[in-house]
């Protein structure tokens, strides 16, 4: 399989493991990864960019041979998206996700400004990702993914994203 993928596009809430996967595919198959965070912000989690300048960014990495792109945003990423030769929605359970969530927050601390609060807030995202009817929510991407008829492939757990690497 991996040998025809040249892009691949992860798309995951909050602690689902979008960045953990991208960077093993990255590895694995020799192809630069990008995390669409870097581009809605001119300052990590701060700063954020004009429309206009993140959407001309996604559209020269998608204008690409290859790529590996992660990201869980909403309407501005389709014109990449429907690029892709795979989508990899990463559907995984809320409790894991709000553990995982957790656990990040603790091995950031004294590192990252985050607050309990932001951990907190993060884990609330992650259950509107998954249940809400917003543009970034997981109906609006398996809409998006299946309105261009885009080959893709939901992993919900560990040893479903383990068996795709293997495969890969």
């Amino acid at each position: 399989m991996g040998r025809k993928l040249s892009k691949i596009y992860i798309i995951g809430t909050s602690g689902s493991g979008k960045s953990f996967l991208s960077r093993k595919l990255s590895e694995k198959l020799g192809i630069q990864r990008y995390d669409l965070d870097d581009l809605y912000y001119s300052r990590k989690y701060t700063v954020e960019r004009s429309p206009g300048k993140r959407e001309q960014m996604l559209r020269k990495i998608a204008s690409r041979k290859k790529w590996i792109i992660e990201g869980v945003y909403g309407s501005w990423i389709e014109s990449a998206l429907k690029k892709a030769d795979l989508v990899i929605l990463l559907d995984i359970h809320i409790a894991r996700l709000a553990w995982r969530i957790l656990m990040r927050h603790i091995g950031r601390m004294g590192v990252e400004k985050e607050t309990w609060r932001d951990a907190i807030n993060l884990v609330k995202y992650a259950h509107r990702y998954k249940h809400g009817e917003h543009s970034s929510g997981y109906k609006s991407h398996i809409s998006l993914v299946k309105k261009h008829k885009l080959k893709y492939v939901v992993l919900k757990n560990n040893r479903q994203i383990a068996l795709f690497l293997e495969g890969i």
